[in-house]
């Protein structure tokens, strides 16, 4: 059970990694898709935040407790950060996060001077990131 605590406790770090760097690759492929500068300033707006707060929060969850074991052993003395708390304030800031990401390139899409069948199409491929 120690093993398995103790692996937990490396994947939540290592989540918060994955996570963000993915939204960052999305977010690079815009910067090459999309040449407009205010849409560009955005995209670059959005990677400083999300790879601010991915090193945030792998280091809030790799220190999470104090003294570190006390987070996959209970018995240890010390204190630990409320972890209710912390996956709730993430998965908030996740779902933000997608949900600005999946909008971001729909207005740039719309005024397009694409015909109307071929705009909808595109919103829809880049909806489908929303799966």
């Amino acid at each position: 059970m120690l093993t398995i605590l103790q692996l937990f406790y490396v994947a939540q770090a290592f989540y918060k990694i994955t996570i963000n760097l993915t939204k960052a690759s999305i977010l690079l492929l815009y910067l090459r898709i999309f040449i407009q500068r205010p849409f560009l300033i955005m995209c670059y707006a959005m990677l400083g935040i999300i790879l601010s707060y991915m090193v945030a929060t792998f280091f809030s969850s790799v220190f999470q407790c104090t003294p570190i074991p006390r987070a996959w052993d209970k018995t240890i003395h010390g204190t630990c950060i409320s972890i209710p708390k912390n996956w709730y304030a993430n998965a908030g800031f996740s779902i933000a996060t997608d949900l600005i990401i999946l909008v971001l390139p729909m207005p740039i899409i719309y005024q397009s001077h694409l015909p109307s069948n071929q705009k909808m199409a595109l919103m829809f491929v880049f909806a489908l990131g929303a799966l």
